[in-house]
């Protein structure tokens, strides 16, 4: 396997992110859960491979570290870009955080959710729609089946 790393914009808690990703969800997904490693299948160039991203460093000094199938040089650029478009991995929370530290109560909750970036519904638009229309209207616990039957009917795993 090959090893690539990313380094999110600071601060970044890898953790509360695969928290608010995978939280409550049983059968396949597009994402799963090992631990504290992340595994979800990408399509980079014209090939399709397992991705495993897990974090090896701190929340101030964040740094992810993707293991995945012999990419070029190219295609591991590419793969960089999509799993910190996924994760939001570029996302700069200064502003928000200097707002949030002048009110009392919005102080606590940065405190508890500090790094949390929001991940994307999706790697493409195609999944996105697909997730957002499924979720409307409906609890998230059918949501999250119903998405899973999705993946099973296209034979992924």
């Amino acid at each position: 396997m090959n090893k690539i790393i990313v380094k999110p914009k600071p601060p970044y808690d890898f953790g509360l992110s695969l928290d608010f990703l995978l939280k409550d969800r049983e059968g396949p997904f597009p994402e799963m859960r090992r631990g504290n490693v992340l595994m979800r299948g990408f399509k980079v160039g014209n090939k399709l491979g397992p991705v495993k991203i897990r974090s090896v460093g701190g929340v101030e000094k964040p740094v992810l570290e993707i293991s995945t199938i012999d990419l070029s040089s190219k295609e591991r650029v590419e793969l960089k870009q999509k799993v910190s478009h996924l994760l939001n991995l570029n996302e700069d929370l200064k502003e928000l955080y200097d707002f949030m530290e002048k009110d009392e109560k919005l102080r606590e909750i940065k405190e508890g959710l500090y790094g949390f970036k929001v991940p994307r519904m999706g790697l493409t638009i195609y999944e996105a729609i697909i997730k957002t229309i499924i979720q409307q209207q409906i609890s998230l616990q059918v949501a999250f089946r119903m998405i899973s039957e999705v993946v099973k009917s296209l034979e992924v795993i």
